[in-house]
């Protein structure tokens, strides 16, 4: 994966897990291979089904007795799924129609997840569903331009902010259709890339470095707090890798 690339989403089939409480900036699906997943949030409310939805920046730990399919889309390059999440507010069930499409695409590819594609393709096709279940609200032209400079997981947040409007109104429309701080997406970014950098086989050292963390430490710090596990307990649980 090229670090200039635009991640959409982070696609990931993993053995029976459970994770520390965790808070990203993506919307989260979970979809048990078989059995249920159980989702607890910050106010320790729990949610158990067969396909659960989690808006962008709750935090929520997920624990499955069976393999589980992770979706985690990021909102501003998939506005459609953010919305759908953000309407329901908190973790949710998915139900009825969509929920059976959800599925019936993870069992019909249960034995193939270590094949090439095959978890892109689940995402992607996850993600065309949504098309006509939300409309999204699109960010200012200026503050799109910023999300486009911090695609690139080097980019320096306080540079990138000079974009031709002052802080205080860039940190005004930012809050309004980001929610989070420039300094904090931009960390998101970056470990993004790295997990993307990671996930398909690169040690985790070198995914640090390639995508602009300090340290190892740092990386590592950054991923039990995005995802509830460290790069070394991520490893272990993924049953196949694909970004």
């Amino acid at each position: 994966m090229g670090l200039d690339r635009r991640v959409d989403f982070l696609a990931s089939a993993s053995a029976p897990l459970v994770s520390s409480m965790h808070s990203h900036h993506a919307t989260a699906i979970y979809i048990p291979v078989d059995g249920i997943v159980t989702v607890i949030d910050f106010e320790r409310n729990s949610l158990q089904g067969t396909v659960v939805i989690v808006p962008p920046d709750r935090p929520h730990s997920v624990s499955c007795s069976e393999g589980l399919v992770s979706l985690l889309y990021d909102p501003e390059v998939a506005p459609e799924i953010a919305s759908y999440a953000r309407a329901l507010d908190c973790a949710s069930l998915i139900s009825g129609r969509l929920a059976r499409r959800f599925r019936g695409l993870v069992h019909s590819s249960r034995s193939s997840f270590s094949e090439a594609g095959i978890l892109d393709g689940i995402g992607s096709e996850a993600r065309s569903w949504f098309a006509d279940l939300a409309k999204p609200r699109l960010p200012d032209t200026r503050v799109s331009r910023v999300l486009e400079a911090l695609s690139d997981p080097g980019a320096d947040p306080v540079e990138v902010g000079r974009m031709g409007i002052s802080a205080p109104h860039l940190r005004a429309l930012w809050a309004r259709d980001v929610g989070l701080p420039i300094r904090t997406y931009a960390l998101w970014r970056r470990f993004i890339s790295a997990a993307g950098i990671f996930l398909v086989g690169a040690d985790a050292t070198t995914a640090a470095h390639e995508a602009g963390f300090a340290d190892l430490a740092h990386f590592s710090r950054t991923c039990r707090r995005m995802l509830g596990h460290s790069p070394a307990e991520l490893a272990r649980n993924l049953a196949t890798r694909y970004f």
